[in-house]
This record gives structure tokens, C-alpha cells and sequence, in this order.
């Protein structure tokens, strides 16, 4: 059916009903005109009758209906003219519904002209059977019947036209959002042929938080809008230089946009098309007279199969942009074999980690962690393992991220946690009042997942488990990038009674004055500090005494992770070290052997 202004919202669902009331109508008069009345009008009700039964029961089995709405409608309304002549009044009555449908079937435009048409000729008609006087007065309600229907068309016109605008473009920039992008898009690769390429152009603002948050969101907005200029402009000049060229520009979410540049002749058009992208932020925006530096990262992926959906193109392109600003941001990635393969990569791990999370294949292994004498087990940190062939080539720090990027890092960390609190559980009898801390590693995620600190608590309290024997490690880095609800949120957890510890500490950058902000206990010097320290004793080993003195100012314990060689020990325990972990002292063990290890060791 061809678009109209009202009908693609109202009259699918009224059409059965206007069909139904005008069956009545039709068949009485059929009925009462075939026995009793003109013959003419009875034969052309039966018409009507017939024709509005065939299109009723071709709506109801959902077939298409095309010309036989008009029909209908013309053949109702030259059935009123010639019931006008005849029957004056009594025909009028039912010029006012038809109207009515008229202006719900038809274009606003449409419906005023054939309404005021029909409405003049069944009037004119009228005058055959009454007198003019009368007819002249029912033509009043007939005004007044058209006026009130094209006000209420027009309304909805306006809003459906407002609720097209909302729904296809986005609220801030004006420009193309997700939805017509890919609508815009799926339409675009049914067209790709063998002689023509489609590129699309994955676009994020690199730091788009900064400018948030250190010029507030009204100027962030502002200058999402000239983004979207610019960006219009670049598509804009790219069209303009080719007939054969067809180019939208969206916004997907936030600060991320999308170029899309269709019949590319060249492949090396692609590069060049990128770069423009590319240099059109070369020089700052102001926005509210602030001058603001602004750099993208642009994913690019292209196609000529015509089967590739627009998610799967979004989602290559996305990859591309995220390769790009891995390697140090404001530059161009290109989605390519090699993206794929890894793409690929990771599809299968995270079908491992799947696997293995629903059958149970994940243990732990236990890192004994020894006192300042390097000589007693004063504690352990959990590790996560898993035998599965494709999870033990990559190793738990690859899979792992993989798992924080798949969404899958939630259900790791309740199954390490709650394993460790079952551990722990048959340990505490055996400890025999002796100090000890499980350290249990928790993913960044955790650090925005505000339920957190309650499913800790609902597992301590399943398990009895005193929150003093255990501390939850946090990467340095994760922190950093995290803002003041990941503290909160961490305050809240030490406020329960647990500790916390900062791993890969020296990695991070983290300000010195940032520490007293941080609600941690523990200082986990990362072990490539541990194995820079030489037999000599040179100044590579400058980083460890600035952390440890640190750890003093602040009073918090130091562990160092990764101690392999004896100059290592011996190098840290002249500095003070509190705690160690590492090689040199003992592997990473099982339950079973860190408890014979932990009885023998406590019984020395």
C-alpha cells in the first residue's frame, strides 16, 4: 500500500472495523431496495456489499491490499451521489462516515480535496430530491465534518511526523542515529556489486570523558554537535567529487559516530576517504569560547558481499577502531586478515571459558605467601586455572581479558570466590589461631558492579567466613582508570571488615598523594621490579626503595610477587620488605599439597 500520513498508524487496526459497519448498510439496502425500493440502488449496494465481503476476507488472511481500498472507496462514494438523487436526506446520513475514513485512508492533501469534492457533488445531487433550502443547511455539517477531520489528521500528521524525526535521528546532532543507519545500511549492501565497494568508518572521540568532565556535559554536547558538522562536511565533499559516491554519517551512542561511504570504485579511495576523516581534526573546536583539542580513532572495514549484515560490518569496524587506539590513539585502523584471525581467537576462548564455567572445569591453585623472614606461610593468593587445551596456551592473564571483553569476568569471579570461602572453610579449624589472609584477585568490573559488596557478604555469611582472613586484589591500573564511585564502592567493602591490596603496583602511574585516597592495605610490587634487581645491586633496584619507603610514610604491608633468585630476597629483606611470593620460596600448588605444605610449615 502506498504511504499515507495517518494510515500507517490507524488504519490497520480500524480497517476491519470500518469494513464490518459499512457491510450493514450495504446489505440493507440491498435487501430493501431489491424488494421494495429502486432497483438501481439495490443492485449497486449489492456491489459494495460484495466487494467490501472480498476485502474483509483478503484482510483477515493478511493478503496485500493495493488497489482495492481506492475502489472501494470511489465506488461507496459514487453509491451516496446516486443515493443523494433518489433519496435526498436519507442518503446524506451516510456521507458523513465515508468522509471520516477518507481522512483517516488518505494524505491530509488528498483527503481535503476528495472530501470537498464528494461532499459538493452529493449536495448538488441532493438538490433532485429536496429542496435547496434544506440542502444548503446539511452542507453546513458536511463543512464543519471535513474541518474537524482535517484537524485531527493534521495533529496526528505533526506528531507522527515528530515520533519519525525522534525515532530516526539523533536527539542531540540531528544527524542519522543506529537505527536508520542500519536500516540505511541494509539497504545499501543488497546493492554492493563486484565493481563497487562499501566502507564503513567506525569514529570514537579518544578521552571524550576528559572534556566531560573537565568542562561539564552542556560542552560536551556542544561539541558532539560540531563533531557531527564536520563530519557531515567530509561526506558532504566526498559525494560532491563522484556521482557514483552515496555517503551517511550517524551517531551510534555517546561519543561514537559512523561514516558510511558506498560504490568506491578503488580500494585505495578507502585510505584516502579515512585520512580526510582523519584530518578534519587537526585543529581545535571552540565550543563556548573554550578552545578544545579534539582526536579520533577511526575503525574502517569494507565489503562487496552483499550477504554481510550491518551488524557484522559495525562489528568489524568497531574491532579496527579499538586496534587503533591500542596502538596509542588519533589514527586509522583497517579491519584485515590478521584482525580476524584474532577475532577469531577470542570467539574460541570465549567458547572455552563458556564451556568450562558450565562444567565446572575451573580450580584453583594456591601461591604461598611468606613472612618477613621469608621463612613462614602467612598467607596465599588464589589462582585460577583450567586444563581445557585452548585456555592452557594462552594462559589465565590472556584468557582472563578475554573474559572481562566477552562479559563473561562476573561469573569467574563469584566461582573463584566462593571456591576460596569453601576452602577456607575446612581451613580455619586447622589454623589454630595462627595469622593468616587468602588474597583473592577481583576483576575491574567488580569495581562498577554495585551488588558486589552484597554477594560478598551473602557468601561470607553461607560459609562463615571472617572477612579479616580475606583480601581482594585489584590491579593498580584498573583503579586509576576507575573514578570516585569505584572507591566508594571499595570503602564500602573494607568497611565490612575485609583488606585490600593494590597489585602490579609501580605500573600504573599512580600519584603518591593518590595512595591516602585509595582505601587499600597492602602494596603488591609488580615482579618485573623483582627481577630488574641485579646480583650488584645497581640503580635498577631505585623504584623498589621509593616503593617501599613509601609503603612506610603510608603504613601499609609490601609484598613482593615474583622473587626468583636469592640476591632478590636478600636485596628486599635488607630493604624491609614485609611479605613474598615467588618461585624461590614455592610454585604455585594444589589444595592438597598447600596444606601438607602449610601443616609442615607451621609445625617447624
Amino acid at each position: 500500500m502506498k504511504e499515507k500520513d495517518t494510515a500507517a498508524y490507524v488504519l490497520p487496526k480500524l480497517l476491519p472495523i470500518f469494513l464490518l459497519l459499512g457491510l450493514f448498510p450495504f446489505g440493507f439496502y440491498t435487501i430493501y431496495h431489491l424488494n421494495y425500493g429502486e432497483m438501481d440502488i439495490g443492485l449497486i449496494s449489492l456491489a459494495n456489499f460484495i466487494l467490501t465481503s472480498v476485502i474483509l476476507v483478503q484482510n483477515y488472511f493478511k493478503k496485500e491490499l493495493t488497489w482495492q481500498l481506492d475502489a472501494l472507496v470511489v465506488s461507496t462514494s459514487c453509491f451516496l451521489i446516486y443515493c443523494c438523487y433518489f433519496l435526498g436526506i436519507k442518503g446524506l446520513f451516510f456521507v458523513f462516515p465515508l468522509i471520516t475514513v477518507i481522512f483517516f485512508y488518505y494524505s491530509v492533501r488528498t483527503a481535503i480535496f476528495a472530501s470537498s469534492l464528494l461532499a459538493s457533488l452529493v449536495v448538488l445531487a441532493s438538490f433532485h430530491s429536496m429542496e435547496a433550502n434544506i440542502a444548503a443547511r446539511v452542507a453546513f455539517p458536511l463543512v464543519m465534518t471535513i474541518v474537524i477531520s482535517y484537524l485531527y489528521s493534521s495533529t496526528i500528521t505533526r506528531h507522527r511526523d515528530a515520533l519519525t524525526l525522534e525515532v530516526n535521528l539523533d536527539y542531540l546532532t540531528g544527524i542519522y542515529n543506529r537505527r536508520n543507519i542500519n536500516a540505511w545500511l541494509s539497504q545499501q549492501l543488497k546493492e554492493v556489486d563486484e565493481h563497487a565497494l562499501l566502507a564503513l568508518y567506525f569514529i570514537d572521540i579518544d578521552d571524550f570523558k576528559r572534556v566531560n568532565d573537565s568542562y561539564g556535559h552542556g560542552v560536551g554536547d556542544g561539541l558532539l554537535v560540531l563533531i557531527s558538522k564536520r563530519l557531515a562536511g567530509v561526506t558532504d565533499e566526498i559525494t560532491s567529487a563522484s556521482f557514483a559516491l552515496q555517503s551517511k554519517v550517524g551517531r551510534l551512542a555517546g561519543d561514537e559516530f559512523v561514516v558510511v561511504v558506498s560504490g568506491i570504485a578503488q580500494e585505495s579511495e578507502v585510505s584516502i576517504f579515512a585520512n580526510k576523516l582523519l584530518n578534519k581534526f587537526k585543529n581545535p573546536l571552540i565550543v563556548e569560547n573554550t578552545k578544545i583539542d579534539v582526536h579520533v580513532s577511526i575503525g574502517v572495514a569494507l565489503t562487496q558481499d552483499h550477504l554481510m549484515s550491518p551488524d557484522t560490518l559495525l562489528h568489524y569496524a568497531d574491532i579496527a577502531m579499538f586496534e587503533a587506539k591500542k596502538q596509542g590513539k588519533n589514527r586509522i585502523g583497517f579491519f584485515n586478515q590478521f584482525i580476524a584471525n584474532k577475532v577469531n581467537h577470542k570467539n574460541q576462548i570465549s567458547l572455552a571459558i563458556k564451556e568450562s564455567l558450565d562444567n565446572n572445569l575451573f580450580y584453583l591453585h594456591f601461591m604461598p605467601i611468606y613472612d618477613v623472614t621469608a621463612t613462614k606461610i602467612v598467607g596465599a593468593e588464589a589462582l585460577i586455572r583450567n586444563d581445557k587445551p585452548e585456555l592452557v596456551a594462552v594462559g589465565p592473564e590472556d584468557y582472563i581479558k578475554i573474559a572481562e571483553e566477552y562479559g563473561l569476568i562476573t561469573e569467574i569471579d563469584l566461582f573463584v570466590i566462593e571456591s576460596c570461602f569453601k576452602h577456607m572453610q575446612l581451613l580455619i579449624p586447622e589454623l589454630d589461631q595462627q595469622p593468616f589472609i587468602l588474597a583473592i584477585n577481583i576483576s575491574s568490573v567488580e569495581l562498577k558492579n554495585e551488588k558486589f559488596p552484597d554477594k560478598i557478604e551473602q557468601l561470607a555469611n553461607q560459609y562463615k567466613i571472617p572477612p579479616s582472613m580475606i583480601e581482594f586484589e585489584i590491579t593498580e591500573t584498573s583503579l586509576v582508570d576507575h573514578g570516585y564511585k569505584s572507591i566508594k564502592l571499595l570503602q564500602r567493602i573494607k568497611a565490612m571488615g575485609y583488606k585490600l591490596s593494590l597489585d602490579d603496583f609501580g605500573t600504573g602511574y599512580t600519584a603518591f598523594n593518590q595512595l591516602q585516597h585509595f582505601p587499600v592495605d597492602t602494596l603488591k610490587i609488580d615482579k618485573s621490579f623483582i627481577w630488574a634487581i641485579g646480583p650488584n645491586y645497581t640503580n635498577e633496584e631505585l623504584m623498589i626503595d621509593v616503593i617501599l619507603s613509601l609503603a612506610k610514610l603510608y603504613k601499609l604491608n609490601v609484598i613482593a610477587e615474583g622473587v626468583e633468585k636469592p640476591h632478590q630476597l636478600d636485596y628486599l629483606k635488607r630493604l624491609g620488605c614485609s611479605q613474598y611470593q615467588g618461585y624461590l620460596l614455592s610454585k604455585p600448588l594444589s589444595w592438597e599439597a598447600f596444606t601438607e605444605l602449610l601443616n609442615i610449615n607451621q609445625h617447624e
